[in-house]
């Protein structure tokens, strides 16, 4: 029984150690997670307060420093009071303490130039000898200012109150800063240098053509000239501020050349390609748009691997710029708009083109078939959103001939035959497709009265496919599809008036019955009864 409570004694004051230390370990690991969350939440904190507090004494020491500076400048009040500082120099020289008085006389006694009106300052030539010039003192204002430059050595980085010290004490600090007695005018010598390139450069020209009388004439290319201003001027003003005068400075000249070289036109007058449009009489203003449209692309040059767009040539669509308003298609109605016809010359390139086998990259055929050009034959223009591109896939230079005559728009490529002598071309479009314009529908109209009705005829949706047979001194070849065009299926369109009419109602005048003959030598008969 003894040993037995011995045990259970044992035990007891075993599970008591352990007891007690496990609650010391939680509360240990109460206090080291009370711990890691205070680090965990303050830790940020202390962060920004410590940069805080080390960005606070940096601008603290700055303010001193800069503070401290400032009070030394403060006490010299006058002129005369100011003191030159350390590390301004004057043509290269330190003169660290010296007052006004003494730095002024200390200038003129180191003066080591006699400077004349009449001295050459500086002669420049060309470095191919075709160019030269020779200048005097007088020409850029050359003299001595000992009394600016002492001016500007003593008040650099003096006034505290400048919007300029603190960006001049920081240049003090941080290296020299050098003035000069002998002035003289930058602005004259940049003029002199501009001058200069005026009379020597020559901006290269491309050679161009223009079809006049039937006949090409060529303005041949020009090789361009150019000088480099910019280091003849930075040049000059580095002897000027060394006194370095009376020397020769020379400048390269560079050519340029141009784009187009005159031999480009060299074979680029055979005609490529042509097709005319007629046109009817009656409408002046669609005539004009033909006109116009014609005048743009007449001489127009695309060059090798150019791409030409007509809205580009045509655009803006405003009277100022010579278009009239004419028909045009709008919703498979004509209604006239501001360039009604420029169609029909885009149009007519588009054949010419076909003719000519340039690489057409952009067409769009009308809603609709256009009298002047068969199904697929169209190219229409709308805005900057539809229009007809091409690219010039030869060596040479295409040029666009384009005028009116007897009732046609007539528009002739020009440029480099590229084609064998026996190859020849046959364009024909052919039906893929129709479509029903299917049921009639009925439209509103608030621009026709009440009672008026307007029908539009039905039409079937056609689709075409454009195709070029290829062949060779007469032997077929190939045959290649250049386009699928789509026009727009109509149905019957019946539009309603719904515009009311205005019911006008008319007073009964007033008749004046006064008989007049009895009063006055006015007859009833003259009397007027007319209303105003």
């Amino acid at each position: 029984m003894a040993e037995e409570s011995l045990k259970d004694s044992s035990k007891k004051k075993n599970y008591t150690r352990s007891s007690t230390t496990n609650r010391k370990r939680r509360k240990s690991s109460k206090k080291r997670n009370r711990s890691m969350s205070y680090i965990t939440a303050y830790l940020p904190l202390a962060i920004c307060m410590a940069i805080v507090l080390c960005a606070g004494l940096i601008l603290f020491k700055n303010s001193i420093m800069l503070g401290s500076y400032s009070s030394k400048l403060a006490q010299g009040v006058g002129q005369s009071a100011l003191l030159v500082k350390n590390n301004v120099l004057i043509d290269g020289k330190a003169y660290k303490g010296f007052n006004k008085e003494r730095l002024v006389a200390a200038l003129n006694k180191n003066k080591d130039l006699k400077v004349s009106d009449e001295d050459t300052a500086i002669t420049i030539e060309s470095s191919d000898g075709t160019h030269s010039y020779t200048y005097k003192m007088s020409d850029f204002d050359i003299k001595y200012d000992i009394e600016g430059a002492a001016n500007r050595a003593l008040s650099f980085a003096s006034d505290a109150s400048s919007s300029d010290w603190q960006r001049e004490y920081y240049a003090l600090e941080n290296g020299t800063v050098n003035f000069h007695t002998l002035s003289f005018s930058k602005d004259k010598v940049q003029q002199t240098v501009n001058a200069i390139a005026n009379e020597v450069n020559i901006k290269a020209s491309n050679a161009t053509e223009k079809r006049e009388n039937g006949a090409f004439k060529v303005t041949p290319s020009q090789i361009g000239y150019e000088m480099d201003s910019k280091a003849l001027f930075d040049e000059i003003i580095e002897l000027f501020d060394n006194k370095d005068f009376g020397k020769t400075v020379k400048f390269d000249i560079k050519q340029t050349q141009p784009k187009i070289e005159t031999s480009m036109f060299e074979g680029a007058d055979k005609l490529i390609g042509s097709y005319t449009s007629y046109y009817s009489d009656g409408d002046d203003n669609r005539i004009q748009n033909l006109k116009n449209g014609c005048e743009k692309l007449n001489g127009q040059i695309v060059y090798p691997g150019e791409e030409f767009s007509v809205n580009a040539c045509f655009n803006p669509c405003t009277e100022e710029n010579g278009w009239a308003s004419a028909g045009t298609i709008v919703d498979g109605e004509i209604e006239d708009s501001i360039g009604g016809g420029m169609c029909q010359v885009s149009s007519t390139l588009y054949d010419a083109l076909l003719e000519a086998e340039l690489n057409v990259t952009e067409r769009t055929n009308h809603s609709m078939k256009v009298n002047y050009a068969d199904y697929a034959f169209d190219a229409t223009l709308a805005g900057d959103y539809l229009d007809l591109k091409f690219q010039n896939d030869t060596k040479k230079p295409v040029y666009i001939e384009a005028f009116l005559a007897d009732n046609n728009v007539c528009i002739n490529l020009y440029g480099e035959e590229i084609h064998s002598p026996g190859r020849t071309i046959e364009l024909y479009n052919e039906l893929v497709e129709v479509t029903e314009p299917g049921e009639p529908i009925k439209r509103n109209d608030p621009d026709m009265y009440e009672g008026e009705t307007r029908t539009l005829y039905p039409m079937n949706g056609l689709t075409y496919d454009l195709y070029k047979n290829v062949y060779e001194n007469g032997q077929f070849v190939e045959s290649v599809k250049l386009n699928t065009s789509v026009y727009a299926a109509r149905p019957e369109t019946t539009y309603v008036g719904t515009k009311q009419y205005e019911n006008t109602v008319y007073e009964q005048p007033e008749y004046d019955n006064t008989d007049y003959s009895a009063e006055t030598d006015y007859a009833a008969e003259n009397y007027d009864y007319s209303y105003e």
